[in-house]
């Protein structure tokens, strides 16, 4: 991981990225058993569990890759896990406090898989036209920043299905109208120009069936 990172520094890339360090193997893994002889294979990774050595590693490769140069943007993805304390369970990334501490930025995302939380929508089936499920709310909280204001957090649509896969930037488009005055919203009413329509979820859907419409409420947002 670290040897690979710092030759892509080196090379001059302005973004790596590693997904995810959660899945990373520790050096142990890659070391022959001793007990036998020069052939032996690597070990099976019931031999490998060493307290701790995925975040000293990775807290050493974090150290090594920040002082590799100041040019690259590195971007670690991982995933939590519940650590049981004396206070009860908390969230921790893999690798330890280390990787907080050297971050410049720290954002947590987090996303429910429960039906009711879902983006419905409709999925054509041939001549059949389905209600299901198309995509989820996510929501994004900055823990740390050394680049601007803290403890900022907001939520955005994911889909996975339907016309649109990606990232809903027409929905947080419609939250920033609603928020900038540009977007009436009178209840559950949400009303730009001449489309009017009963839920967030529902006027997003229209507006980005009408990209001329949803272009200018983006730009009209961004000049805001």
């Amino acid at each position: 991981m670290v040897g690979a990172g710092v030759e892509f520094m080196n090379a001059g890339v302005d973004i790596v990225t590693m997904d995810s360090i959660s899945a990373l193997l520790s050096s142990a893994y890659f070391e022959k058993d001793k007990t036998k002889n020069k052939e032996a294979e690597l070990k099976d990774l019931s031999g490998t569990k060493q307290i701790g050595s995925e975040a000293r590693e990775l807290a050493n490769g974090v150290k090594m890759l920040n002082y590799a140069n100041k040019n690259t943007a590195l971007i670690l993805i991982s995933q939590v896990r519940n650590k049981i304390t004396t206070y009860g369970a908390m969230h921790q990334a893999t690798g330890g406090h280390a990787v907080d501490f050297f971050s410049s930025t720290v954002i947590k995302l987090w996303s429910s898989a429960r039906d009711d939380d879902q983006i419905k929508g409709e999925v054509f089936n041939g001549d059949l036209v389905l209600k299901q499920p198309i995509g989820r709310k996510v929501i994004w909280n900055i823990d740390k920043n050394k680049l601007g204001p803290p403890n900022r957090s907001g939520e955005y649509g994911l889909f996975y299905d339907g016309d649109f896969i990606g990232i809903d930037n027409v929905g947080e488009a419609v939250d920033l109208g609603v928020a900038l005055g540009l977007v009436e919203k009178s209840g559950n009413w949400l009303t730009y120009e001449d489309l009017k329509v009963n839920g967030k979820d529902g006027f997003g859907l229209q507006l980005r069936q009408r990209p001329e419409l949803a272009e200018k409420l983006v730009k009209e947002v961004e000049a805001a």
